[in-house]
């Protein structure tokens, strides 16, 4: 019973990642989540096409291949990456001294665990199972890290999130948690583990995906209304005030940052 549940998780992910790009798509939510989109075209592309070549024992155990599958891996984690932070653009860019503020300590963050990932990776590059499992692994991890400094910054300002980019970003945060620990279970034992390393990545793939789903089936806003959305009707009137606190902050890290 377990294993047939597993097995529907398992291919479930192709049809719920094709149902999300094609929701997308029919509501224009590409308008707000336009790397995202191609995220999720390319993500498609990329599974199915790695589930044409596994079928075909002669393709699957050719060395182009073995390079086609990581390399893919490679540029949808890339993609994952520039979607995340065009959310991050479109979240902030209405608050130019919170974005400011905001873009160089991620651009920081970033910066430094990119370089922790290409030393970590370079030191195995002579092995190139261990070099693409450790560079995802860092690479992943940095994904990880950017969202949850997000989210802290966000809250720490009081910035309104777009219930779709909330769950977009959720869903891609937990994919990259579990890849994480999903990478250094494939350290171990590369060839006997080999089979749950596969089977963790594509289901966790359809769980993330069932949240993309649920967040482009949800007649969700695609534009923000501002700080004074957060509040019930009864107290409608400190919209205003907030608003004009928010912008007293932004003027006030602009000048900050000017000084």
């Amino acid at each position: 019973m377990a294993g047939k549940i597993v097995d529907a998780l398992l291919w479930a992910g192709y049809p719920i990642v094709l149902a999300t790009l094609c929701l997308v798509i029919y509501r224009r939510s590409y308008r707000v989540l336009t790397l995202f989109t191609i995220y999720l075209g390319v993500s498609f592309f990329n599974s199915t096409s790695w589930l044409y070549i596994s079928s075909n024992e002669a393709m699957f155990r050719s060395m182009w291949a073995y390079y086609w599958f990581w390399i893919g891996e490679c540029v949808v984690s890339l993609l994952r990456l520039l979607a995340i932070a065009e959310i991050c653009w479109r979240t902030l860019k209405a608050y130019a001294a919170v974005w400011h503020l905001v873009s160089r300590t991620l651009l920081t963050v970033a910066a430094a665990l990119l370089v922790w990932t290409f030393v970590s990776a370079n030191a195995s590059r002579f092995s190139p199972q261990r070099f693409f499992d450790i560079g995802l692994q860092r690479f992943e991890f940095m994904q990880g890290v950017l969202l949850i400094a997000f989210f802290l910054m966000v809250m720490r300002y009081g910035i309104p999130l777009l219930p779709l980019h909330r769950l977009i970003l959720f869903g891609l945060c937990f994919y990259s948690t579990i890849q994480v620990a999903n990478n250094e279970l494939n350290w171990l034992e590369p060839a006997r583990l080999l089979p749950l390393f596969s089977a963790v990545r594509r289901v966790s793939i359809t769980i993330s995906a069932s949240i993309w789903l649920y967040a482009a089936a949800r007649q969700f806003e695609t534009k923000a209304k501002g700080p004074e959305a957060n509040f019930p009707p009864d107290v409608g009137e400190l919209g205003p005030r907030v608003h004009d606190r928010l912008r007293d902050l932004n003027d006030k890290l602009g000048d900050l940052l000017h000084a």
